[in-house]
């Protein structure tokens, strides 16, 4: 565990004289809702920005500890949640707070943190914070008026007609509707996952969440067909949280392509990944990493080959979490059994977003892959994004196949897992 100290000031944390070398950590992990939503701005805002405060960290789980404690290099400050908060919306990087009230205005939460990124602004409601905290900050958004009793399709519109020319691209963060009981009209029963949100404001993307926005012929697909249509974001578009919305079968509309019909859209599966922000801060990858060399192996047309796979590796939670525990466990068996045949080749997909999201973690797998000198990396379905690039319009395909190509040359790998529902692609 962290060593958990109570800073009492801002100057105590903050020199605003030199850039800083150490890593600003805050447990957030029995914080309240509202509490942990205005905290994931904060960071979103003092990593976007970190040569003045210095790169924020959220303690969230146990997997943010150990990540921590695996790649951080830098002296560590710890800070309460509220101090940290009440520091932030003093900090030069705030222009005021946005007022809403948490449990009103749940089922819209998501569109209030595309709104945030944007304005530069804290969400605070004062049920869940002393008042003194605001006390001397300026008030830049009430969606208590603005956006009262507003439903996802009305929210979703006020950002587009506000503020899509602001954003840089998409998020999709479910506010806690029950969508897999009831498709059709689920009500609201949980809460968002904050996870993403730091990263959500970092970039400012635009976050938004609609239960029938992929479905045609409904209102809320229009709207999408202009969200999609009418920015400045690169193409593909990708699109980060995910969307489980109408498994029928299996999630039709998850890789996201099939949403419209321009088909320029794919899954970044990112809902719940913590500390994006803080670490999309490091060194993009620009020189190849190095894989492993092939297996010895002499091609004879009697023999029948096969390769094992450990799939959705295009899903960076489980990268950060299931997919770590298991390279452990694989390296600790290679090392125990490195005189045996038990150490067999093995390849793992492997999300080539993480070379511009979480450079120091795909490092971390490549060189934990080194320990064993028998796991290799392939890209996930199907490519740069989860897509489907066979319906993907000329243009934007040739697009994808270009970031796909490059994505191989940096990972040293020429193998994908390709899924289609028809189509071909180059």
């Amino acid at each position: 565990m962290i060593p958990f100290l109570f800073v009492t000031g801002i100057l105590s944390i903050f020199n605003m004289t030199q850039k800083f070398t150490y890593l600003n950590v805050v447990n957030i992990t029995e914080s309240s809702i509202p509490i942990k939503v205005s905290a994931k701005i904060c960071s979103g805002l003092f990593n976007r920005n970190n040569s003045m405060y210095g790169e924020v960290y959220t303690i969230e789980n146990s997997v943010d500890e150990f990540w921590l404690n695996e790649l951080n290099n830098n002296e560590i400050d710890t800070i309460e949640d509220i101090r940290f908060i009440d520091n932030c919306l003093n900090s030069k990087l705030v222009t005021g707070y946005l007022k809403y009230n948490f449990l009103e205005q749940k089922l819209i939460l998501p569109q209030l943190i595309t709104i945030a990124g944007v304005k530069n602004i804290i969400p605070i409601d004062t049920n869940y914070f002393d008042y003194n905290i605001i006390k001397n900050i300026k008030l830049d958004f009430d969606a208590t008026d603005i956006l009262k009793n507003a439903s996802l399709y009305d929210s979703t519109l006020y950002i587009y007609n506000n503020y899509i020319n602001n954003t840089t691209g998409l998020a999709k963060m479910d506010p806690g509707l029950d969508i897999h009981n009831h498709p059709f009209n689920p009500p609201l029963i949980g809460d968002i996952n904050t996870g993403l949100i730091d990263f959500i404001v970092k970039k400012k993307l635009f976050n938004f969440f609609l239960n029938y926005g992929c479905i045609a012929g409904t209102k809320e697909h229009k709207l999408m067909e202009k969200i999609v249509n009418n920015n400045n974001w690169e193409k593909p578009i990708g699109v980060y949280g995910y969307d489980d919305t109408w498994q029928l079968g299996g999630n039709l509309f998850e890789a996201e392509t099939n949403c419209v019909k321009e088909h320029n859209m794919g899954q970044i599966a990112t809902s719940g990944v913590t500390n994006l922000a803080y670490f999309s801060n490091k060194n993009r990858i620009t020189v190849p990493l190095k894989q492993n060399p092939d297996p010895n192996i002499t091609y004879s047309p009697r023999n029948k080959y096969i390769a094992l796979v450990v799939g959705d590796g295009d899903n960076i939670n489980m990268i950060k979490d299931d997919r770590r525990k298991w390279m452990i466990e694989r390296v600790s068996e290679c090392i125990l059994n490195q005189t045996s045949k038990k150490c067999y080749p093995l390849l793992w997909t492997l999300s080539p977003q993480l070379l511009k999201t979480a450079p120091d973690i795909i490092k971390w797998y490549y060189n934990m892959s080194y320990k064993t000198g028998a796991d290799y990396f392939i890209l996930p379905p199907s490519g740069d994004l989860y897509s489907y690039p066979a319906q993907m319009n000329e243009d934007v395909q040739n697009m994808f196949i270009n970031n796909t190509e490059n994505d191989c040359k940096l990972m040293s790998t020429n193998t994908i897992i390709e899924w289609e529902w028809f189509g071909n692609w180059a």
